[in-house]
């Protein structure tokens, strides 16, 4: 059925609002990256949960919250007020990162009180969010010490 006037997606004298149109379309866009990124949260805690297995396991980092919240391991921030000396690593038991490949401020930290985390860490699996690589690293000899 065609707008009339009486539609509030017209004008008074018949014509479209093209604001309205555009709100609309904003609104269309934002849904369809929500569903985007539900998708992408859910598999990637279906494949961490995968990865990890059936046991307890303390997940760290920028991401963890987001992406190990729907599995049954333990998950904390590191953040420059949260976790962030070695003593409240050191007490958390870590025994997997999830980390960013750039400007992750959890790798940082954990890269500055562990000098030697490269050597302590294996890559598990990965996956891609908002453009970043994000990867799963295990620790080799959990906790991390």
């Amino acid at each position: 059925m065609p707008a009339g006037p009486g539609d509030a997606r017209c004008l008074p004298n018949g014509s479209v609002d093209v604001g309205h149109v555009r709100e609309h379309l904003e609104a269309v866009r934002e849904i369809k990256l929500l569903v985007f990124e539900r998708d992408v949260v859910e598999n990637a805690n279906r494949e961490i949960r995968e990865t990890i297995g059936e046991r307890s396991a303390v997940v760290v980092g920028s991401w963890a919250p987001e992406f190990a919240f729907d599995t049954p391991y333990q998950f904390y921030y590191v953040r420059s007020e949260l976790n962030s000396s070695k003593k409240r690593l050191r007490r958390l038991g870590i025994t997997h990162l999830l980390l960013m490949n750039r400007r992750d401020f959890s790798g940082r930290v954990l890269r500055r009180e562990f000098s030697n985390l490269g050597s302590r860490i294996r890559e598990q699996t990965s996956f891609v969010y908002r453009g970043r690589k994000i990867t799963l690293h295990a620790v080799k000899r959990p906790p991390l010490t």
